[in-house]
C-alpha cells in the first residue's frame, strides 16, 4: 500500500496540503479545492510506500479564468503579470471583459490587452495598475477597451518607445486616470508622451496629468 499526498501553494515555500489517497493504489484522483481563478499555483506530489520508500514529482499549472469573477491583486508583482497576462488571453478567444477588482496590481513587466477584449477596474479611485519594474504599464491593441483605472508608475529609457503609462496601438481608454509616468530622451532621440501616446483610437472622459516626457507631449501625443 502506498500513500499519495498533494500540496499546492502560490511557490513552494508556502504550500499546504491539499489531498490524500491512502491504500493499495493503482489508479488516483486528487484535488485542491479553495483556488482563486487565473491565478498561478505550484504543486508537488509525494508516493510513500508501507516500507518508507518515496517518489516525488511537482509541476506548475495556472487556474482558468472566470469572467464573472472579479480578478483581485496579488502581494507579488510577477504573478499580477502571469494572472494578468492569462485572464487576457482566456478573454480574448471570446472578445469577452475582464473585470479587475478593487486595489493596486504591482506589476514589473508591461501588459498588452490584445484581441479586441474589455478590461474593467472598479473606477480610477478604487483600480491602479502600478509599474514598479522597467517599461510602460500598458499597450492596447486589436480594438482593446480599458475602462475604470489608473494608470501609474511607468518610464520609459528606451530609444523610438512611446507612451509610458499606456500605448493605444488600436483601442480605446475610457474614466481612467493616467498620472506619474515619464519618458526619457536617450542619446537625443524622441519619446512622445509621457502619459498615454495613440496611434489609433481614443482616451475619452480621462484625466492625464503629472507626467512627463523629456521630447514632446508630457501628458499625451
Amino acid at each position: 500500500s502506498a500513500t499519495v499526498t498533494l500540496r499546492v501553494g502560490p511557490n513552494f515555500e508556502e504550500m499546504s496540503e491539499a489531498d490524500t489517497v491512502t491504500g493499495i493504489v493503482t489508479d488516483f484522483a486528487l484535488t485542491a479545492s479553495g483556488l482563486t481563478h487565473a491565478t498561478h499555483y505550484v504543486y508537488e506530489i509525494t508516493v510513500e510506500n508501507d516500507v518508507g520508500r518515496t517518489a516525488t514529482a511537482s509541476g506548475e499549472f495556472f487556474t482558468q479564468y472566470d469572467p464573472s469573477i472579479a480578478l483581485l491583486p496579488s502581494d507579488d508583482p510577477a504573478a499580477n503579470v502571469a494572472n494578468l497576462s492569462v485572464a487576457f488571453a482566456a478573454a480574448a478567444q471570446t472578445q469577452d471583459t475582464v473585470t479587475l477588482g478593487e486595489g493596486v496590481f504591482a506589476i514589473n513587466a508591461p501588459l498588452t490587452v490584445d484581441g479586441g477584449i474589455t478590461v474593467v477596474g472598479q473606477g480610477w479611485d478604487k483600480t491602479t495598475l502600478k509599474q514598479v519594474g522597467a517599461g510602460r504599464v500598458i499597450t492596447l491593441a486589436g480594438g482593446s477597451k480599458l475602462r475604470g483605472v489608473t494608470l501609474t508608475g511607468g518610464a520609459i529609457g528606451t530609444a523610438w518607445d512611446h507612451g509610458a503609462g499606456a500605448f493605444v496601438e488600436d483601442g480605446t481608454i475610457s474614466w481612467c486616470c493616467i498620472t506619474n509616468n515619464a519618458t526619457a530622451r536617450p542619446a537625443g532621440n524622441n519619446n512622445y508622451g509621457g502619459g498615454v501616446c495613440v496611434s489609433k483610437g481614443t482616451v475619452d472622459h480621462s484625466v492625464v496629468a503629472y507626467n512627463t516626457s523629456a521630447a514632446n507631449g508630457g501628458s499625451s501625443f
